[in-house]
């Protein structure tokens, strides 16, 4: 092999050396652990490897974006701490990679084997000079003996002009080293040795690998939906852990593009460090697809070099190179080498890689092989990197690169000792640096490539998920000044707000207080949920613990035991139905205020099941004055950018969000897997928990309804947009379940967020929620799909009558009379009966009577902003989403389907036994975990709803994140929950 047959220089043997020591001391982990210091290696390399992503590689090397100074300088920084190399380097070397992808000159192309790309091209400096620095590669024989100093005066590759013409870039490519040191050295001071082992060592180690395999994998495995004449593949795997950098083959093609994930599926996102090198170092920077302010630049970028993945020009010009010469035997990391030479090895071939980046100062690389470090210090700079060398910033970092990281090792020391160390930069970079790699490899190997860009890159959606979109390769290569990797609307490269707020608000902690957080914190993701326009906090979580109440039943809110379309879309418009599930106590008085329901719900509409938040007077506001809040950003959005604001900041947003919600009543109850025994039909649905925040693990949040976890597994991803995840977390799992306790101010901000969901005030969400919860899968039960899955998806919404009597039967003799005005009835007497703990709380009472007011607000703020456009889709979209995202159900007959493979067996079960209840992995990925259903049904006062460590649960995270940083408290799991020694597990294994 070319790794084995190639001369080592004393820098390679000291790189390695470096490199080998990093990972040697990542033995020491296990002995150094500490949930801090682990958690420090996850917060860190979240931050460095989003940096490298975000920061050198899409703001640096391709300049698919622009931020403020401040802001790429950050991020570039940040980057810097991955420990892959400063700013220019970095940038010089991807330029290079694409310049010649695949080839020869490919810095690290797996042309020349797997660990080539992976990781052995680190260690080839004379070939690397040769291709990233052609002009300089007459220098390398004589100034072999002094390496660093012939890089420090000559290192410069020819290709980041525009980063050595700003000073940040130079300082940091000049001090690149002394910022990871002084990290060290601060991770040290603060906690000691496993703060240096997680926060550097282990933290390294990962980021390294991750980072290697899109240089390895991405060029050897996976899909080549576009033909750009080299290896680049799209590795959907290697793209979920490198920030959407798996999508190689689509970046390959779309080179200067933001987004590399352009199906809707290409997940493009990722931790803070690795999102730095994703939006920075790679968008940003190397290809320059958008622009931001100085400041904003800035800081990505120094976040990215916290990923250790090199200064923002060292990574601008390889990158740049890489795209110049992709695949080709001068790119940089290329697999044409082999795998690990894209994912690891061409990191040693300090050689080569001088000779493709910098090839001017490959003449002196010889001559200052004793010395590398002042060489590259000297004539470092590659020649792609211009535009970053005239920024003073870049050149800081250049200069300074490694002081960075070791003054975030010495700070993490200081803090928490050793564990924060070896987690929050050991493990952290480890992590990062070969999630990044990936990118290189994977997306250059696995995958599609949909355009043809004449190299090997690809889309792998799983890099993609994990990389911040830069697994679309193949789309960046084809476009690679565009900031958008991913094209289609599956290939995923963001989430939105009130989404999010749905799903931690609404229903992990309104719905179910499955944790607790602030009040200031839980009122703003309440009001930021309320604008996905799903219903204002106590409509909302009365409707959810009324479902969990009667889950599946007749007076099941929204059960598909009616139909899908029901359960998805209908139950809306069923306000007679909902009004007797939902307000039994009421529903007498519905007929007589049927012409003035909204009147009759303002008076009457405060579900019994929701005096939690009933007693706060911000859900009594909410619940009074709700929809004022969305016509307010209404009226914004219009003022700011007119009709297009409004049209898609409000009617597409809502449409999308309504839609995707709704698939947790249809889908969730439908289709999916049971691996809880609930008695009832909910079901785990991956798809459903993707786009719903971990909403979509709804068979766990079933068995474990309090939890604030509906995503058990690890692989049960568990996460999501604001109003979406506000509903699940707000709603659902904090008010419906009080499944944990945050303070106030942050569970009314929750639940304001998922009141623009437009799923329903917090007290009519949650009133519903606990009503189907109280007689799932029954008559009863508001949206259960024993009605047809349409009935559990959309038509519960319009059966009123129905609901009324399921929901609040004390109020359901009032129905008839206030038919005319069900508004005015629902106003007055619509509180549910199962929500008296949000009818005590003022803000929920507000969310309550004003809930409409909230997402009109919102869609006359987009209007304002953008117009009819920001109207229609900012709107529109949360109405999809509520369509996609709501509970679901499925009517499996065990004399029709057979017996499931369940873990927990209950009583219910064994005593109704007419229908099975199945977890949907695809549900649970989209809703925040809510579709590990019957997870929830069987222990629905958990906050965690994804049991098992495949469980992916995104509403989880958002509250274990809480939890430790002393937000929440009171977080309920499935083992204390009331329910938890009735069940009897069928497999070994317990979360």
């Amino acid at each position: 092999m070319l790794f084995t047959r190639k001369k080592w220089t004393k820098f390679d043997r000291n790189v390695a050396s470096y490199f080998l020591l990093l990972h040697l001391l990542c033995i020491l982990a296990p002995f150094y652990f500490t949930w801090t210091s682990f958690f420090l290696a996850i917060i860190l390399g979240s931050l460095t490897g989003m940096a490298i992503s975000v920061s050198y590689h899409r703001n640096l090397a391709h300049r698919a974006f622009k931020l403020p100074k401040w802001l790429e300088y950050s991020l570039a920084y940040c980057a810097a701490h991955a420990i892959q190399g400063d700013p220019i380097d970095w940038v010089s070397t991807h330029r290079c990679h694409h310049r010649y992808v695949d080839t020869e000159r490919d810095p690290h192309s797996p042309i020349y084997g797997f660990w080539f790309s992976q990781m052995t091209w680190f260690f080839d400096s004379y070939n690397l000079t040769r291709k990233v620095c052609p002009n300089y590669f007459k220098n390398f024989e004589k100034v072999e003996r002094n390496m660093f100093m012939f890089f420090m005066k000559h290192g410069y590759p020819d290709n980041v002009r525009d980063l050595e013409k700003q000073w940040f870039y130079r300082f940091m490519r000049k001090t690149y080293w002394l910022h990871p040191l002084a990290l060290a050295g601060l991770l040290y001071a603060v906690g000691g040795v496993p703060y240096v082992i997680w926060g550097m060592c282990v933290r390294f180690v990962v980021s390294l690998h991750v980072t290697s395999m899109v240089n390895s994998v991405c060029h050897i495995w996976g899909t080549q939906p576009w033909n750009t004449g080299d290896l680049s593949r799209n590795n959907w795997m290697v793209a979920l852990i490198t920030f959407g950098e798996g999508w190689h083959n689509n970046h390959h093609a779309f080179e200067y593009s933001a987004r590399h994930g352009h199906e809707w599926w290409e997940i493009d996102y990722g931790n803070l460090t690795g999102m730095a090198i994703s939006v920075s170092y790679h968008r940003n920077l190397a290809h320059r697809a958008f622009k931001i302010p100085k400041w904003l630049e800035y800081f990505l970028a120094y976040c990215a070099a916290h990923a250790i993945q090199g200064d923002p020009i060292n990574w601008v010009s390889t990158h740049r190179c890489h795209h110049r010469y992709v695949d080709t035997e001068r790119d940089p990391h290329s697999p044409i080498y082999g795998f690990w030479f894209s994912q690891m090895m061409w990191f040693f071939d300090s050689y080569n890689l001088t000779r493709k980046v910098c090839p001017k100062y490959f003449k002196n690389f010889e001559k200052v092989e004793r010395n590398k470090f002042m060489f590259f210090m000297k004539y470092g700079n590659p020649d792609n990197v211009s535009d970053l060398e005239k920024q003073w910033f870049y050149r800081f970092m250049h200069k300074t690169y490694w002081l960075h990281p070791l003054a975030l090792a010495v700070l993490l020391f200081a803090i928490g000792g050793v564990p924060y160390v070896i987690w929050g930069m050991c493990v952290r970079f480890v992590l990062s640096l070969h999630v990044t790699s990936m990118v290189n490899s994977v997306c250059h190997i696995w995958g599609k490539q949909p355009w043809n860009t004449g190299d090997l890159s690809k889309n792998n959606w799983m890099i993609a998920l994990i990389t911040f979109g830069e697994g679309w390769h193949n789309n960046h290569h084809a476009f690679e000044y565009s900031a958008r990797h991913g094209h289609e609307w599956w290939q995923i490269d963001f989430g939105n707000l009130t989404g999010m707020a749905i799903s931690v608000s609404y229903h992990r902690n309104l719905a179910h207080r499955a944790f607790k957080i602030p009040k200031w914190l839980e009122y703003f993701l309440a009001y930021c949920a309320a604008h996905a326009i799903q219903g204002d906090p106590i409509n909302w979580v009365s409707t959810h613990r009324c479902h969990h109440r009667y889950v599946d039943t007749e007076r099941d809110p929204h059960s598909p035991i009616y139909g899908f379309w029901f359960s998805q879309m209908m139950w809306f418009f069923d306000s007679y139905n909902l009004t007797r599930k939902v307000c039994p106590k009421y529903f007498k008085n519905f007929e007589k205020v049927e012409r003035n329901k909204f009147m009759f719900f303002m008076k009457y509409g405060n579900p019994d099941n929701v005096s939690d938040l009933e007693k706060q007077w911000f859900y009594r506001f909410m619940h009074k004055t709700y929809w004022l809040h969305p016509l307010a950003l209404a009226v914004l959005l219009f003022a700011i950018g007119g009709v297009p604001y409004v049209i898609w900041g409000m009617c597409v947003r809502f449409v999308l969000s309504l839609h995707v919600t709704s698939m947790v009543n249809s889908v969730c109850h439908i289709w999916g897997k049971q691996p809880w025994n609930t008695g009832d039909l909910s079901k785990n649905n991956w798809m459903i928990a993707l786009i719903t925040f971990g909403e979509g693990w709804h068979n766990n949040h079933h068995a474990f309804e309090y939890s604030a976890r509906h995503g058990h597994e690890w692989w049960q991803i568990d996460f999501g947009n604001l109003t979406g995840m506000a509903i699940s977390v707000s709603y659902h799992r904090n008010l419906a379940h009080r499944a944990f306790k945050i303070p106030k101010w942050l569970e009314y901000f929750l639940a304001y967020c998922a009141a623009h969901a437009i799923q329903g005030d917090p007290i009519n969400w949650v009133s519903t929620h606990r009503c189907h919860h109280r007689y799932v899968d029954t008559e009863r039960d508001p949206h259960s799909p024993i009605y047809g899955f349409w009935f559990s998806q959309m038509m519960w919404f319009f059966d009123s009558y129905n609901l009324t009597r399921k929901v609040c039967p004390k109020y359901f003799k009032n129905f008839e009379k206030v038919e005319r005005n069900k508004f005015m009835f629902f106003m007055k007497y619509g509180n549910p009966d199962n929500v008296s703990d949000l009818e005590k709380q003022w803000f929920y009472r507000f969310m309550h009577k004003t809930y409409w007011l909230h997402p009109l607000a919102l869609a006359v703020l987009l209007f304002a902003i953008g117009g009819v456009p920001y109207v229609i889709w900012g709107m529109g979209f949360v109405l999809i989403e509520l369509f996609i995202v709501r509970e679901v159900r499925i009517e499996l007959a065990r004399n029709i389907y057979g017996q499931f493979s369940m873990p927990y067996l209950g009583k219910a079960t064994m005593e109704y036994g007419r229908f099975i209840e199945e977890q949907h992995w695809m549900i649970a990925l989209i809703t925040f975990g809510e579709g590990w259903h019957n997870n929830h049904h069987a222990f629905e006062y958990s906050a965690r709803h994804g049991h098992e460590w495949w469980q992916i649960d995104f509403g989880w995270y958002i509250i274990k994140f809480l939890q430790v940083i002393g937000l929440a408290t009171c977080v309920k799991l499935p083992s204390q929950t009331h329910n938890f020694a009735a069940l009897n597990k069928s497999k070994p294994h317990l979360t």
